[in-house]
């Protein structure tokens, strides 16, 4: 889904399992323990070699060699919201029910139809995570949390794909959200919930990061200061699935974004829907 969404990947066993992880202890990009060297070197890549991968393979299966089941499936969705535009539908609808004092049933009504095909789509997906990020592991889930502040930041750069692995979108990236909203969607439909749990809050990690650096797509960013990690880390790897809903409300930047430009924190990614 990630390359069906240009590149806007979409992806909430417990809120403490996660906030265990403090990242920034290490270099960004260069995390230890993770083991890249079993990978072929690539040259001219730069970043942690098992997080390029990581990504890279993310891509193949849900993009560039994407099974006709996960197409299949995909399609499905996109079927059931007419044809349109699947991934604003449910981040939009997501938002809506939000704010209602009944959430989250509006929103498991709406998404309960298309329960089988979320779940395909979550099994491949997660099919990639656990190939390269067992998330049955704390360490591996520690090492999951650094490849999501790595791609946050754009320290990732793969010459194969000639940039770098992080999200697009101007003025910033809607993808941390959609990926939001349909894990949500999976998460309260019981489809590999416990696996969405733990890896929501990366996906915080990911958008607090590159709402910070605003790192270039194409070429290869320095990583941010390590306590600005650190900080960034203890803040979205501790939250509850509620307190991820409400964080993720705020666009086009989280509200607390530090260092934040006003006239930025304006803008909207998703129109139609007054938010906070």
């Amino acid at each position: 889904m990630a390359g069906m969404m240009d590149r806007r990947r979409m992806l909430g066993v417990s809120a403490g399992a996660a906030a265990a992880t403090v990242i920034g202890a290490a270099t960004a990009g260069q995390a230890a323990a993770t083991p890249g060297h079993r990978l072929p070197p690539v040259p001219g890549m730069k970043g942690d070699r098992w997080a390029n991968e990581f990504w890279y393979a993310f891509d193949q299966a849900t993009w560039h060699e994407a099974s006709q089941e996960f197409k299949d499936a995909w399609a499905a969705v996109k079927a059931y919201f007419d044809g349109g535009d699947a991934e604003l539908a449910m981040v939009l609808a997501w938002m809506e029910d939000m704010q209602s004092p009944s959430y989250p049933a509006g929103y498991v009504n709406l998404v309960t139809p298309i329960k089988e095909p979320l779940r395909v789509v979550s099994r491949i997906q997660l099919e990639v995570f656990d190939r390269f990020y067992p998330l049955h592991h704390p360490h591996s889930r520690d090492r999951l949390a650094t490849a999501f502040a790595d791609f946050g930041q754009g320290v990732l750069y793969d010459p194969r794909i000639e940039g770098v692995h992080s999200m697009n979108g101007q003025p910033a990236p809607a993808g941390y959200h959609i990926w939001h909203a349909i894990l949500r969607a999976q998460t309260f439909l019981g489809i590999d919930a416990w696996k969405w749990q733990i890896i929501d809050p990366m996906v915080g990690l990911g958008w607090g990061l590159q709402s910070i650096a605003k790192p270039s797509q194409k070429e290869w960013n320095p990583p941010l200061p390590r306590h600005v990690v650190r900080e960034q880390s203890r803040k979205w790897l501790r939250r509850s699935p509620r307190e991820l809903d409400r964080a993720f409300l705020s666009q086009p930047y989280p509200e607390d974004n530090p260092g934040g430009n006003p006239a930025e924190a304006q803008a909207q990614l998703f129109t139609g829907k007054t938010v906070r």
